[in-house]
Protein backbone atom coordinates (compact mmCIF):
# COMPACT_ATOMS: atom_id res chain seq x y z
CA UNK A 1 0.00 0.00 0.00
CA UNK A 2 3.03 2.54 0.77
CA UNK A 3 5.84 2.62 -0.89
CA UNK A 4 9.20 2.77 -0.08
CA UNK A 5 9.53 6.23 -2.11
CA UNK A 6 6.19 7.37 -0.72
CA UNK A 7 7.39 7.31 2.85
CA UNK A 8 10.38 8.91 2.12
CA UNK A 9 8.28 11.71 0.41
CA UNK A 10 6.15 11.68 3.79
CA UNK A 11 9.09 11.74 6.22
CA UNK A 12 10.82 14.63 3.53
CA UNK A 13 13.78 12.33 3.00
CA UNK A 14 13.40 11.78 -0.96
CA UNK A 15 16.78 12.66 -1.34
CA UNK A 16 18.37 10.84 1.51
CA UNK A 17 19.01 6.84 1.58
CA UNK A 18 20.41 6.71 4.90
CA UNK A 19 17.20 5.15 6.76
CA UNK A 20 15.73 3.14 3.76
CA UNK A 21 15.88 -0.05 5.63
CA UNK A 22 14.19 1.40 8.64
CA UNK A 23 11.92 2.72 7.00
CA UNK A 24 10.89 -0.43 5.37
CA UNK A 25 10.34 -2.00 8.42
CA UNK A 26 8.23 0.60 9.88
CA UNK A 27 5.99 0.65 7.10
CA UNK A 28 4.32 -3.13 8.52
CA UNK A 29 4.37 -1.99 11.57
CA UNK A 30 2.31 1.64 10.75
CA UNK A 31 -0.42 -0.57 8.96
CA UNK A 32 -0.46 -2.89 11.32
CA UNK A 33 -1.22 -0.26 14.00
CA UNK A 34 -3.95 0.81 11.95
CA UNK A 35 -5.64 -2.66 11.67
CA UNK A 36 -5.08 -3.13 15.70
CA UNK A 37 -6.85 0.20 16.21
CA UNK A 38 -9.87 -0.07 13.55
CA UNK A 39 -10.00 -4.05 14.67
CA UNK A 40 -10.07 -4.66 10.30
CA UNK A 41 -7.71 -5.87 7.89
CA UNK A 42 -6.63 -3.70 5.20
CA UNK A 43 -6.48 -4.56 1.36
CA UNK A 44 -4.87 -2.78 -1.28
CA UNK A 45 -7.54 -2.98 -3.75
CA UNK A 46 -11.18 -4.16 -3.92
CA UNK A 47 -10.29 -7.30 -5.90
CA UNK A 48 -8.01 -8.29 -3.18
CA UNK A 49 -10.35 -8.40 -0.65
CA UNK A 50 -13.41 -10.32 -2.32
CA UNK A 51 -10.46 -13.29 -2.88
CA UNK A 52 -9.39 -12.58 0.95
CA UNK A 53 -13.47 -12.95 1.62
CA UNK A 54 -13.15 -11.21 4.44
CA UNK A 55 -16.69 -9.79 5.91
CA UNK A 56 -14.75 -6.83 7.81
CA UNK A 57 -12.06 -5.82 5.99
CA UNK A 58 -11.92 -2.82 4.32
CA UNK A 59 -9.88 -1.10 1.11
CA UNK A 60 -7.52 1.27 1.99
CA UNK A 61 -8.97 4.62 1.75
CA UNK A 62 -7.01 8.12 0.76
CA UNK A 63 -8.12 8.56 5.38
CA UNK A 64 -6.06 5.31 5.69
CA UNK A 65 -3.60 5.56 3.70
CA UNK A 66 -2.73 9.08 5.68
CA UNK A 67 -2.99 7.22 8.84
CA UNK A 68 -0.72 4.61 7.81
CA UNK A 69 1.85 7.65 7.29
CA UNK A 70 1.11 9.54 10.30
CA UNK A 71 2.04 6.71 12.29
CA UNK A 72 4.71 5.89 10.17
CA UNK A 73 6.27 9.44 10.56
CA UNK A 74 5.48 8.66 14.66
CA UNK A 75 7.31 5.52 14.88
CA UNK A 76 10.27 7.01 12.76
CA UNK A 77 10.67 10.07 14.93
CA UNK A 78 9.78 8.35 18.16
CA UNK A 79 11.10 4.83 18.13
CA UNK A 80 11.26 4.61 22.17
CA UNK A 81 7.84 5.47 22.17
CA UNK A 82 5.39 2.84 22.30
CA UNK A 83 2.03 2.51 24.58
CA UNK A 84 -1.85 1.98 24.33
CA UNK A 85 -1.59 6.01 24.09
CA UNK A 86 0.30 6.29 20.62
CA UNK A 87 -3.04 6.71 19.26
CA UNK A 88 -4.37 9.66 21.37
CA UNK A 89 -0.87 11.40 20.87
CA UNK A 90 -0.83 11.13 17.26
CA UNK A 91 -2.92 14.29 16.01
CA UNK A 92 -5.93 13.20 13.72
CA UNK A 93 -5.42 9.39 13.90
CA UNK A 94 -8.64 8.94 15.59
CA UNK A 95 -10.07 11.87 13.54
CA UNK A 96 -8.93 9.96 10.33
CA UNK A 97 -9.76 6.23 11.64
CA UNK A 98 -12.64 6.15 13.95
CA UNK A 99 -15.34 6.05 11.17
CA UNK A 100 -13.99 2.89 10.27
CA UNK A 101 -13.39 1.23 13.39
CA UNK A 102 -15.04 -1.86 14.45
CA UNK A 103 -15.86 -2.23 18.01
CA UNK A 104 -16.06 -5.69 19.46
CA UNK A 105 -18.32 -5.61 22.19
Amino acid sequence: MITLEAAKQHLLMEDDDSDESRILTLIPVAQSAVQNYINRKIYADSEVLAAADDETGIVASEDIIHAIKLFLTHFYEYPSISSEMTVKSVPNLQYLLDSYRLINV
